[in-house]
């Protein structure tokens, strides 16, 4: 695996390895956490979180997936992750980011984001980075809105997440968008 790592004024952005699996499994066990990943249930199981991780290792070799965690640099400390899933055909990708309750509120998941955007067009020359967002996470929704990322329609009672059809809202962001910021 490549040793890829962004660096932010706060944050180190760095692919996951198996070492991490005990720490990326603690903070997405957690079920204000688990809540906002599709398809996790809760308890979390450890090995979803090793699985990730290998799925990640493939995604980066083949150029298909860039996925971080995202660390506090001075204690090394795993804080969430965040990634650009790409189609390469269509130059596009899509953004996704976690950060573990206790570091929210103080503006990381907006660095990380910015990064790993600023990543994607510069390095990977996408045309296009997308997300999806339930709309009840307000937090995350601030955050793709604060990227400068335009909501381009909602699926109504999309997703079924622990009981309850939640909407899905849609967010873009062009390389021409970006590019003026």
């Amino acid at each position: 695996m490549s040793r890829l790592e962004i660096k932010t004024e706060r944050l180190l952005l760095r692919p996951p390895t198996l070492e991490d699996v005990p720490a990326i499994h603690a903070f997405c066990d957690d079920p204000d956490i688990a809540w906002c990943i599709v398809g996790a249930p809760t308890p979390y199981p450890a090995e979803y979180a090793e699985k990730w991780v290998r799925e990640c290792a493939i995604g980066l070799d083949n150029e298909e997936k860039y996925a971080f965690l995202i660390c506090i640099p001075e204690t090394g400390e795993v804080i969430g992750d965040t990634m650009l899933n790409l189609d390469v055909r269509d130059r596009r990708a899509e953004l996704g980011y976690l950060l573990a309750k206790s570091h929210r509120g103080k503006g990381y998941a907006f660095e990380a984001a910015s990064a790993i955007v600023d990543f994607g067009f510069r390095n990977l020359m996408l045309n296009k980075i997308y997300a999806g967002v339930w709309t009840a996470n307000q937090p995350s929704v601030n955050v793709l809105e604060k990227l400068g990322f335009t909501r381009e329609g909602v699926l109504r009672q999309h997703d079924l997440k622990w009981g309850e059809f939640l909407d899905d809202a849609r967010y873009g962001l062009l390389r021409s968008e970006w590019e003026q910021r």
